[in-house]
């Protein structure tokens, strides 16, 4: 399951810019550098060392394609393209030529890297660019917020302590017999064509306190609560109970990981 993100050029670019931008990066964030094998059926994930690490770059024209829909056809297999879980790296930067245009895409891999991340990279690379005459590369590529390795340490601390009571919760949903059957009224497109409106809202931080108060004294994760929140207005709005609600979270719920790169699980 591949994520990806370019930028559209109308100019020519330095190729060697492009790999040291990326090279400044994979150093800030060691996760891009990891990789994952298979220790006696336990899966393990490892960071490669940057000294060893070389930056998967690869420069394709396709002008000479015969028509669009051969440079989609391109672009998909580069955009599907299956990594090497066990070798690595897992992630690919393509620079693509196509006549006067050229665009520059990260293509990752969501076991280290998720949506959210892929907004913290172009950050990242927006903040590189800005600062890369005035600051040294070596301090371009220091990084002092917190790591997924630091991220993972506390995760297993949590889920192995024995006041984790989330453990609990899901071993007696799953000790009980679950038969699933989804049907849908209409038929299932491969790629979506509607139009939606998106609206975002935050918590303050005294409300968020409150939130995770209330759902720990009665036993209900955050995203339940919620989901019933939405469930009770789109009744009264819509009078309908047969609604369909589904849910996405970035999984960073300490104000420390929020500029944090990883495949986050929520809690």
């Amino acid at each position: 399951y591949n994520l990806s993100i370019y930028n559209e050029f109308d100019v020519a670019i330095d190729l060697n810019l492009v790999e040291r931008v990326f090279s400044i990066l994979i150093r800030r964030n060691p996760i891009m550098r990891s990789k994952f094998y298979l220790d006696q059926r336990q899966v393990m994930q490892e960071v490669q060392p940057f000294e060893d690490f070389v930056i998967p770059h690869e420069v394709i024209d396709i002008s000479k394609s015969a028509s669009d829909k051969d440079s989609e056809g391109i672009m998909n297999d580069l955009l599907t393209k299956a990594f090497d879980l066990e070798n690595g790296p897992l992630f690919k930067v393509y620079t693509l030529k196509e006549n006067n245009k050229i665009s520059v895409w990260l293509v990752i891999h969501h076991l280290i890297c998720d949506g959210v991340g892929l907004q913290l990279i172009t950050n990242e690379i927006s903040y590189i660019l800005q600062n890369l005459d005035s600051i040294p590369d070596s301090t371009l590529a220091i990084n002092k917020g917190v790591h997924f390795k630091d991220y993972a340490d506390w995760l297993n601390e949590k889920v192995n302590s024995s006041d984790f009571k989330d453990r609990a919760y899901w071993k007696d949903v799953f000790s009980k017999e679950c038969h699933f059957k989804i049907d849908t009224d209409f038929e299932v497109k491969e790629k979506d064509d509607f139009l939606a409106t998106v609206y975002e809202k935050h918590l303050e931080p005294e409300a968020y306190t409150k939130l995770r108060a209330f759902c720990s004294e009665h036993n209900k994760s955050q995203n339940q609560f919620l989901l019933s929140v939405m469930f009770g207005l789109s009744y009264r709005l819509f009078n309908a109970s047969d609604v369909v609600i589904t849910t996405l979270t970035n999984g960073r719920n300490n104000f420390e990981l929020e500029n944090m790169l990883g495949h986050m699980v929520q809690l």
